[in-house]
């Protein structure tokens, strides 16, 4: 499973678990678009038809997403890798109540603050 990287500026004014902004366009050329802290791989429809297995390649590769852009007002759409999906799913789902929401944010803390201690995983068959 690919992990997701939870954000790790002290500056930040948003909260760890907060939604980071909606994404806009601010910067949009023909293979990337930038906010003020993403960046992502723009192709046109086209493109992406013409060749889907290179697209797909990439995203798998990257552990990244690519932003798929079309002229018509049905909107842009997003590829990515099933690990990346899960990844973001599962998160969502660890977030989705504030009281675990709340642990977790105590957890990062208390990591950052030295006060955590590496632990050894169980396996499944209780070893």
């Amino acid at each position: 499973m690919t992990n997701f990287h939870l954000p790790t500026s002290t500056s930040d004014s948003r909260g760890p678990f907060e939604h980071p902004p909606t994404i806009k366009r601010r910067r949009y050329t023909r293979t990337s678009y930038c906010t003020d802290s993403i960046a992502m791989k723009v192709v046109s429809y086209s493109h992406a038809r013409k060749s889907l297995k290179s697209v797909l390649d990439d995203v798998v590769r990257d552990a990244d997403v690519t932003i798929i852009s079309r002229r018509d007002a049905e909107g842009d759409a997003v590829v990515m890798s099933l690990d990346y999906y899960n990844s973001v799913m599962e998160t969502l789902h660890l977030l989705s109540t504030p009281a675990n929401a709340q642990a977790l944010a105590r957890a990062i803390q208390q990591d950052r603050a030295g006060q955590s201690q590496p632990r050894t995983l169980i396996d499944e068959d209780g070893r």
